[in-house]
């Protein structure tokens, strides 16, 4: 049995619109944590090149470091 109340289906939802001042507060946020990740990679990065370009790379180890140096 169907009860007679019920609310007819829709596929959109009015309850959910989205508060602006939350959509902004998000771009804002993620925005910050992409800037600050790209900076980051990019310090690391950019440290290790200026790194082996004064000291050569440790000879004890298992990694190729060819790469590296076909880069500076």
């Amino acid at each position: 049995m169907i009860p007679l109340n019920q609310p007819p289906v829709t596929t959109e939802n009015h309850i959910i619109r989205g508060d602006p001042a939350a959509r902004r507060f998000g771009l804002v946020l993620f925005g910050t944590l992409a800037l600050i990740t790209i900076g980051a990679v990019l310090g690391i990065g950019l440290g290790n090149i200026a790194h082996y370009r004064y000291f050569s790379p440790y000879t004890q180890t298992a990694l190729n470091y060819t790469l590296l140096r076909q880069l500076i």
